[in-house]
């Protein structure tokens, strides 16, 4: 937490596992997490937050699933979150949420379950979540807003693939770059 000399994570690249929660925050400097490469599972949450010099979080490969909540938030310099393909299941919440710089999310090839609720939303340039078609089930609310740059037509698309019925609560895809490809917008956005 908070520490100002901390770049990298290279010194944990053996970590196949964590039995709780696994939270890196508040650390201005940290430009890597690459050293997370190995694990292979988290039994709580896994929370990015507040890192201001992170750009990537990619290479996730191994990881395979998340007892607890996925959390992104408030990492200002974050572009590009990708190489998560064997994630299976998050157990709780997934979300991403105010990525100024954020651009894409991708690679949740595998990911087939959220236990709560998905919510992308406050991505100022986000434009690009393809990758998620293999999402069967989502156990809370599916919100995708407030990101004017992605196309509604890429957040109605995730919603057909997991299917409406798949969803236990609200639907909610308001505050996005309205229109599909130059088509007119989607009623009620």
């Amino acid at each position: 937490w908070n520490n100002r000399s901390l770049k990298h994570l290279d010194g944990l690249s053996a970590l196949q596992s964590v039995g709780e929660n696994l939270n890196i925050s508040h650390h201005e400097n940290l430009t890597s997490i690459d050293g997370l490469a190995l694990l292979e599972t988290i039994g709580g949450d896994f929370n990015i937050l507040h890192n201001e010099s992170l750009s990537f979080m990619e290479d996730f490969n191994q990881l395979i699933s998340i007892g607890g909540n996925f959390n992104v938030m408030d990492n200002d310099s974050l572009t590009i979150i990708r190489g998560y393909e064997n994630l299976l299941t998050v157990g709780e919440d997934f979300i991403i949420v105010t990525g100024d710089e954020l651009l894409s999310v991708s690679g949740f090839t595998s990911l087939s379950s959220i236990g709560g609720s998905l919510r992308i939303a406050l991505n100022a340039v986000l434009n690009n979540i393809e990758g998620m078609n293999a999402l069967e089930a989502v156990g809370g609310s599916f919100l995708i807003v407030d990101n004017p740059e992605l196309s509604t037509c890429i957040a109605l698309t995730l919603r057909d693939a997991v299917g409406e019925n798949s969803v236990v609560e609200e639907i909610v895809i308001s505050g996005n770059l309205p229109g599909c490809d130059g088509e007119e917008p989607v009623p009620g956005d």
